[in-house]
């Protein structure tokens, strides 16, 4: 029996396998939903980006944010796919798995230097409840939500970056930690979210000693990323013409309804 359990923690410290395993797992599931990504929104970009082509980039084919991530992407898959099936359910399930399976790394790490036993079937039990998660059906089978996996994969990115800066104190370690920030927060709004996220993990999970480098990270991932996130309205201000006026009306994230229980827009 111990022999058994041995064999199979080791296959999970396998990465490759997790992966794979992801994958099949989820192509399995959600075969039957291939070719079923081009429905209302998704549609919508791509008339969107065949009326005005690259010249609606600028100001991100009149949507009110800066979406310059989420227009790159899916003008981009649009030249390369077109409207094949196959291509885009690859492309779609591969986002979905390799949230998945960063999920699956990264908490393993967390539970790993908090000393908690069984660290290796706790994460791939999360991971694996977020894979087959009916909640995200959506960005799976439905095109307009690609970039909805695409800043979920930056926000991995971004934990394993800044752990490396932790590890190695290269400063090319940070320049990447706020170059993927960047890039997710003009690809989904919800991006807003995440150096709250980096600040509570390295802050108060990242182990028994986590605490002493608070200073660190509200220098390194708060005050940095307060000027990116302030440097993103600006911007959007002079494309748009309304520093938050539109932003609060057409988005539906959850920093927005957040906020906008604090600080009413009219």
């Amino acid at each position: 029996m111990l022999t058994q359990f041995s064999q199979y923690k080791f296959l999970a410290e396998k990465r490759i396998f997790i992966f794979i395993l992801f994958y099949l797992i989820t192509c399995i599931i959600y075969f039957r939903a291939a070719g079923t990504h081009f429905l209302d929104d998704t549609l919508s970009w791509m008339y969107f980006f065949i009326q005005q082509g690259w010249g609606g980039f600028y100001n991100s084919f009149d949507f009110t944010s800066l979406y310059w991530g989420h227009d790159l992407i899916y003008n981009s898959a649009y030249i390369l796919f077109g409207t094949s099936k196959w291509p885009w359910f690859f492309l779609l399930t591969g986002l979905h798995v390799l949230n998945a399976f960063m999920g699956f790394v990264f908490t393993k790490k967390i539970l790993e230097r908090n000393n908690i036993k069984f660290s290796v079937e706790i994460a791939l039990a999360g991971a694996l409840l977020f894979l087959l998660s009916p909640h995200q059906t959506e960005n799976v089978v439905w095109g307009a939500t690609m970039h909805y996996g695409f800043s979920m994969v930056l926000m991995w990115a971004g934990f394993i970056v800044y752990e490396r800066f932790l590890l190695f104190k290269k400063a090319h370690h940070l320049i990447v930690f706020y170059l993927l920030f960047m890039c997710a927060l003009i690809t989904l709004e919800i991006s807003l979210m995440f150096p709250g996220l980096y600040f509570i993990v390295f802050t108060f999970l990242w182990g028994p000693a986590a605490k002493k480098e608070l200073k660190r990270h509200i220098k390194f991932i708060v005050i940095p990323m307060a000027i990116i996130i302030l440097l993103y309205f600006l911007i959007n201000n002079a494309i748009h013409r309304s520093l938050l006026q539109s932003f609060y009306q057409h988005n539906h994230t959850l920093p927005v309804r957040l906020s906008r229980t604090i600080v009413p827009i009219h």
